[in-house]
């Protein structure tokens, strides 16, 4: 399974941008805070913990093929 990349994170407030600038950019930045934490618990970590478990059986598969092999 592929993980999929990260929606990217909109460009973030800066102390010099004007009230409306600053507002709107913060608004935007909260909310794809919020979707970027629903992202990762949807995608991302299951992705992460099944390329992790295969690993661990391609592994153990490998040692055990290893210990026929030898004997």
């Amino acid at each position: 399974m592929a993980i999929p990349p990260l929606a990217p994170l909109p460009v973030p407030p800066l102390a010099t941008d004007s009230e409306v600038v600053f507002n709107g950019k913060a608004d935007a930045t909260l909310l794809a805070e919020k979707q970027f934490v629903a992202q990762m618990n949807a995608t991302t970590i299951p992705g992460i913990n099944a390329a992790s478990s295969q690993v661990a059986a391609d592994a153990l598969f490998a040692g055990q093929a290893a210990d026929r092999a030898e004997a």
